[in-house]
C-alpha cells in the first residue's frame, strides 16, 4: 500500500509540475486555464515532491531495511 501511495502521488506530482511548465512557458493553454500567481503554485508542487520523497523513503525502508532484522 505504501509504494501504490508513492506511485500515485508520483504520478499526481508530475502531471501537476507538467501542468505549470506549459502555463508558465507556453502559450498552448487558452487563458481560461492559466495562473497568473506562481509562487503558491510552485510551492504545492514542492510540497507534492517532498511528500513522494518521503514516501518513497518509507518504501525503501520497509521494503530492503526491516527485512535485514526480523522481530526476535
Amino acid at each position: 500500500m505504501l509504494a501504490v501511495c508513492h506511485g500515485i502521488l508520483g504520478v499526481i506530482a508530475e502531471l501537476f509540475g507538467l501542468y505549470i511548465l506549459l502555463v508558465a512557458g507556453t502559450k498552448i493553454l487558452p487563458e481560461s486555464f492559466r495562473f497568473t500567481r506562481y509562487k503558491a503554485w510552485m510551492r504545492l508542487a514542492l510540497v507534492l515532491w517532498w511528500l513522494d520523497l518521503i514516501l518513497g523513503l518509507a518504501t525503501y525502508f520497509r521494503w530492503y531495511v526491516l527485512p535485514l532484522y526480523p522481530p526476535k
